[in-house]
């Protein structure tokens, strides 16, 4: 019947979509700041090499 549009979902279904749904959205939010910290921590190894390569040119 849900097909034709003449009923909703049954509760069971509806609740279990409802935790898949939170779920995906908090793992979208976990990865974001994931990806936002390995920005920073990328950002910060990139100026240590650059920082090591000018100290060895001078050496």
């Amino acid at each position: 019947m849900y097909e034709t549009g003449k009923s909703d979902l049954l509760t069971d279904a509806m609740t279990k979509m409802t935790k898949i749904l939170i779920f995906f959205k908090q793992r979208q939010i976990v990865s974001k700041e994931e990806n936002e910290l390995l920005d920073k921590q990328q950002s910060r190894v990139q100026e240590m090499v650059k920082h090591q390569v000018n100290e060895l040119k001078y050496k």
